[in-house]
């Protein structure tokens, strides 16, 4: 029977002069690239058939990879104090749910969100809440967001 060894010579080890310009030069290469981008808070609330959404959230889309997406509130209330400045494409994505949730099996072993405890029905729901795709997907749904760096006054997306 064959074994295999791994050899690592002792002459291998860096010094910890070398491991410190290491991690240095590193960590500014990381700072260098991340940067941070200017944010402001917007609030504001979804309506889904002339009433309040129960859940979901929202994707905020910058474009080139860059998104953030927002919880709505059992109220159809979201709050976000750091979205990024700019211009955004807004998509709403519907409460999860699992028919017959609060007998479900799956459902006892997934966290329920506050505000959202006992609910019948469904999970994360009272109804099931059927978005069209086309208002699920930023780039198709018409909503936009122009967040400006701080506050920014309250916005309304309405789902028909």
């Amino acid at each position: 029977m064959r074994t295999c060894t791994l050899f690592y010579p002792r002459h291998a080890v860096l010094s910890p002069v070398l491991k410190g310009l290491g991690v240095f030069f590193l960590s500014f290469g990381l700072l260098a690239c991340g940067g941070s981008r200017p944010t402001g808070a917007l609030a504001g609330k979804v309506v889904f058939n002339n009433s309040p959404m129960e859940g979901g959230s929202l994707i905020f889309d910058y474009g080139e990879g860059v998104s953030k997406t927002v919880s709505i509130s059992s109220t159809g209330i979201f709050n976000d104090p750091a979205l990024f400045a700019g211009s955004a494409k807004v998509g709403v994505i519907p409460p999860a749910f699992i028919k017959g949730a609060k007998n479900s099996a799956v459902a006892s072993k997934m966290k329920v969100p506050k505000g959202f405890e006992g609910k019948e029905g469904y999970f994360g729901n009272t109804k099931e809440v059927k978005v069209r795709d086309k208002y699920q997907d930023p780039n198709t749904s018409g909503f936009t967001a122009e967040i400006k760096t701080g506050n920014n006054p309250d916005v309304t997306f309405e789902i028909k």
